[in-house]
């Protein structure tokens, strides 16, 4: 009888011992998961190809000297996409006979851009600090053909952004809210760079809003725009984003009905400019931005947001 116990334990044994060498397949989350769930959630329009002619002109592919293609792709992690662009140029020479140019700067004044780069919690030598003169160096050399000032035109727009975004007075020496300067001269130059040697840090982190009143500054139709940027190109616009890291807040549509703010701490104020973000009015044309989401450590909320691209 033990003979036969002793027999049926070691076939037991055999047995489990057989069972632990065969593969396991686990059920579990994968990436490969995330990025098919964010990609169904967020994706609307992955990016295409767009056409152009070497003058800046949109045309059609056959007429093209320049393809410009746009892929969106989904990481796994909801708000954080990779976005691929690729140009491709023919080599076809063409002459420009307008050097007249735009810029809007775009710079991150939120709060960690008031300490350095160490991530050892020092104010010494901040990263605005650091973006203030890059961004006063770049508009010196903006200003200028060689060592003389610019005779065409050198517009400059300032956007900065925080929890909010802004767009800035570069003129006060003119009367009204003057968005754009041209600083193609030693004395608007100082101008500019001393608006932007006012800038302090402080609050979240909302570049996409920042990024939209930097587009109303290039596409809006009002006429003191149109004006600043009449005769210049489109190709010869651009937009330049001065910023440290990933945003904590994001632009939120709403509709006349979303009459309060979103949350308790930002309230409609009492006395609204005509340019603030107010229920029935468009965001997409205004020049500051104070309706948000998110919750200041991450884009992410409740709620998933489609997103497309375009080239």
């Amino acid at each position: 009888m033990a003979k036969t116990k002793t027999r049926v334990l070691s076939l037991v044994m055999a047995l489990v011992l057989a069972f632990s060498l065969l593969p396991i397949s686990a059920f579990a989350y994968t990436l490969d998961d995330a990025v098919a769930d964010q990609k169904n959630a967020q994706i609307t329009a992955a990016g295409g190809k767009k056409y152009y002619k070497a003058d800046g002109t949109e045309t059609d592919a056959a007429g093209a000297d320049v393809i410009v293609s746009k892929e969106l792709t989904a990481t796994g992690t909801e708000n954080l996409f990779d976005v691929t662009t690729n140009v491709q140029y023919k080599g076809v020479t063409t002459n420009t006979t307008n050097n007249d140019a735009a810029v809007v700067l775009v710079i991150d004044t939120s709060g960690s851009m008031g300490y350095n780069s160490g991530h050892d919690g020092s104010k010494d030598n901040p990263k605005l600090g650091k973006a203030k003169t890059a961004a006063k160096d770049f508009l010196a050399q903006f200003a200028k053909d060689g060592e003389a000032f610019s005779t065409k035109k050198r517009m400059v727009a300032l956007v900065t952004f925080s929890k909010f975004a802004s767009s800035h007075d570069m003129d006060s020496a003119v009367s009204g809210t003057q968005y754009w300067i041209d600083v193609n001269s030693q004395e608007k130059l100082k101008e500019a760079q001393d608006v932007i040697d006012g800038l302090g840090a402080d609050g979240g982190t909302n570049t996409e809003a920042g990024l939209v009143l930097a587009n109303n500054l290039l596409t809006s139709s009002n006429s003191a725009i149109t004006n600043a940027l009449s005769g210049i190109d489109k190709t010869r616009q651009c937009t330049i984003l001065l910023t440290d890291g990933q945003p904590t807040y994001h632009v939120r549509d709403y509709t006349y009905e979303d009459r309060y703010w979103p949350y308790a701490e930002h309230t409609e104020p009492a006395n609204v400019s005509s340019l603030d973000i107010v229920p029935s009015q468009d965001m997409y044309s205004k020049h500051e931005y104070k309706f948000i989401g998110g919750n200041g450590n991450s884009t992410g909320t409740d709620e998933t947001y489609p997103v497309q691209t375009a080239c």
